[in-house]
């Protein structure tokens, strides 16, 4: 991608036909006439629709992960249900565009939303609460209407907290990955949050106000409904708020994509290296 990009472009995704229900109204249409309404102003920006299912149409999903890199997308909406494989297939082949998950659950008991949530460290697709229309349809418009044109430029970032609780860790992940992805960033003493549970967030720090646009680290026994933003809520894997944060400055940043790419290759060959050695544990040849 190009400096700049204009206009930039929201993927939104569906899982299946049958999501398209729960959300046309409260999402779909509701980011289709945001952008329509930004049309001709200074921060113009597309959507584009899509269905594919990772099990079902994974060469469909490839299709449009390849499209996407070669095109102006800024960000991807994942939306399903069930096994909720979507996202982290969507970030895994999106190695350097950011990817958020809207999970949808009518009996599953909260499943789609671990699926998303809790992807291991390396794969960030930070999730919604489940079936969160209005904070997702929110999140999202905001994103491209105010945040997109801030990442164009150098944002400074701010980690905040709410409790002590994985704070030193945080930072010492934000110490350690940041500088290497061309993150500014700053560690914050506290932010308003009203919840105790949402142990650190990342805000946006701008000219136009304060952004929530990430929360890190809720407990495995608390995943229920508590913030507006997107959560990564597995224990252990604070990288992926650096590296969404990362792919969030990506598609202005070449440097910032080869990093991604560089991580992503190495994770892959970490991959390797486990099936190798276990092939030769039991005497299969090699592949």
């Amino acid at each position: 991608m190009s400096d700049p990009i204009l206009p930039p472009q929201l993927l939104v995704i569906l899982g299946s036909d049958s999501d398209k229900k729960y959300v046309k109204e409260p999402v779909l249409d509701r980011i289709y006439a945001a952008a329509n309404a930004s049309k001709g102003q200074w921060n113009e920006w597309e959507v584009e629709f899509d269905i594919a299912s990772a099990h079902r149409s994974p060469e469909l999903v490839r299709k449009i992960c390849k499209e996407s890199k070669s095109q102006k997308t800024v960000m991807v909406l994942a939306i399903g249900g069930a096994a909720f494989a979507l996202p982290g297939v969507m970030a895994s082949e999106l190695a350097y565009l950011p990817v958020c998950s809207l999970p949808l659950d009518e009996k599953e008991k909260n499943v789609p939303f671990v699926s998303a949530a809790c992807l291991p460290p390396g794969t960030p697709a930070p999730s919604f609460n489940t079936n969160d229309y209005e904070s997702a349809a929110t999140y999202m418009i905001n994103y491209m209407d105010e945040i997109v044109p801030i990442l164009a430029q150098k944002p400074q970032f701010s980690v905040c907290f709410e409790t002590n609780s994985n704070r030193e860790k945080i930072t010492k992940t934000f110490q350690s990955m940041a500088p290497a992805y061309g993150i500014n960033y700053d560690i914050g003493v506290g932010i308003d949050l009203s919840l105790d549970v949402m142990q650190s967030s990342v805000s946006l720090k701008s000219g136009m106000g304060s952004h929530r646009i990430l929360v890190i680290d809720i407990k495995e026994t608390d995943l229920k409904q508590y913030s507006t933003a997107p959560i990564i809520a597995r224990p252990g894997t604070e990288k992926n708020a650096v590296l969404h944060i990362a792919r969030m400055l990506a598609p202005w940043r070449p440097e910032v994509q080869k990093a991604l790419l560089q991580f992503a290759d190495e994770n892959y060959e970490k991959v390797v290296a486990a099936d190798k050695k276990l092939r030769a544990e039991y005497n299969m040849p090699q592949r």
